[in-house]
């Protein structure tokens, strides 16, 4: 019986979501051409005071309601890489990086893990904001962007790209 229900075995459980509304869709097929499956599944008790019938037909609804959600999904997801990006939106982004990032240093400062693992997630997320604070003009990690004096070095000591920053932020003001 398992053959039939799971041809692939337990590979099942590492499928994409797509995957597995269309196996619990071919499993319905299945009990509707093979109602022998259904009757075999009936007679096999299950948790929860059920059968492995029922357990197999609330699977196959989950899976329909799985397919809905991704198709849900990729259409948000085609009206996103259409829609414009406005200078509301990258604000938005910022504002939403900025409190994100806070509150994952935040955490780490509290937390009681190895200093080593603490480094391992600090350190990437440190350098990710220093990235995007060069890039747009932002200030330290977990920080609101600043307006730099004029005249002043840049965070990390290079005029050059200080200057740089500065430009770009005078041109998108």
């Amino acid at each position: 019986m398992q053959p039939r229900l799971f041809p692939n075995g337990l590979t099942i459980v590492k499928a994409s979501p797509t995957a597995e509304a269309g196996n619990t869709a071919r499993v319905a097929q299945l009990l509707v051409e093979e109602p022998s499956i259904g009757e075999f599944l009936k007679g096999i008790p299950a948790r929860g005071k059920t059968t492995l019938l029922r357990t197999t037909q609330r699977w196959i609804a989950a899976g329909k309601e799985l397919l809905a959600i991704e198709q849900r999904r990729n259409e948000l997801a085609a009206k996103e890489k259409t829609a414009p990006v406005t200078r509301a939106t990258v604000a938005a982004a910022r504002s939403q990086w900025f409190r994100v990032v806070s509150a994952v240093l935040s955490n780490l400062e509290l937390s009681d893990a190895p200093i080593e693992a603490i480094e391992m997630i600090r350190g990437p997320v440190l350098k990710a904001s220093e990235r995007a604070g060069k890039r747009y003009g932002g200030g330290p990690a977990g920080e609101a962007p600043r307006p730099e004096a004029p005249g002043a070095p840049a965070a990390d000591g290079n005029e050059d790209e200080g200057e740089g920053t500065r430009a770009a932020q005078a041109a998108s003001s």
